[in-house]
Formats: C-alpha cells, structure tokens, sequence
C-alpha cells in the first residue's frame, strides 16, 4: 500500500497526462485514428457539406440576386445583406409562416445598431439537401 501523499501525486500526474479518461477509450481513438477511418469520414463529410453550401448558393444566385452575400469559406451559416427595402425582422416572420427557419442578423450582435436589421443568417449544418431544396421552394415567392 502506498503512502496516501504519493497516491495523490500518481493521480495528479494521470489527470495531467490523460485528462481522467479511460485508457480503453484512448486506445479506442487512437486505432481509429491510425486505421485512417477518421480521414475518410472528413473527406466525406466535407464532400457532404460542399454540396449542401452550393446547393444554397445557386438557390440564392437565382432566387433572390438583390440579396448580397459570400460563399462561406468555414462554418456552416450563410451571412446576407437584404436591400433596404427587406427588413430582415419581415423576410424571418414570412419565411417562418411557410416552415423555413431564417435566423436575423440582430441575433449575432452584441449591439443593437439599425444596419442589423438587414441581415439574415441562413445555417445548413443540420438540414438535409431535400430539405433545403423544399425551402427555397416555399421561398420564392419572397422575391419583391
């Protein structure tokens, strides 16, 4: 039996060293990592989400051309300016009365400033292409 203070520091050190977490969890990750798994799970995935970010882009290049954006180079949220004459408070509530989640702009600013409204935040992480393709359907009747 160790002497308790010793006990303490191997603790400490094994928290330090692994985080506290199971070595057969580690071993787990590490195989999965070195058999390449991981690798080609990325490649598929950015394929996957390439995919659905263009499918958005064209919807958005031939649906409503008055709105400015950019091809989003990380993340998975489209960041757009309406014209002057599309508040996007208005553009939310009619994109929400036909099922389609729009998020406003106003929601990522820590100060309320009037160009805010403006802006819409469009995410596809967690939507499906027939999804998206469903919502610009349901959308294009916003075009002013």
């Amino acid at each position: 039996m160790a002497h308790p203070e010793i006990i303490r520091r191997l603790v400490d050190i094994r928290w330090q060293l692994d985080g506290g977490t199971s070595l057969v969890l580690q071993r787990w990750v590490a195989k999965l990592l070195e058999s390449g798994a991981v690798e080609r799970h990325l490649r598929r995935m950015r394929i996957h989400y390439r995919q659905k970010r263009d499918s958005i882009a064209t919807y958005l290049r031939e649906l409503f051309p008055e709105w400015s954006w950019q091809l989003p180079g990380g993340g998975m949220q489209f960041g757009i300016k309406l014209p002057p004459n599309q508040p996007a408070d208005e553009i939310v509530d009619l994109a929400a009365e036909r099922g389609v989640g729009l998020w406003s702009g106003e929601a990522y600013y820590v100060h309320k400033v009037k160009e805010v409204n403006y802006y819409l935040v469009l995410g596809y992480g967690a939507v499906t292409e027939s999804e998206i393709h469903q919502a610009f359907h349901r959308l294009k009747d916003l075009r002013h």
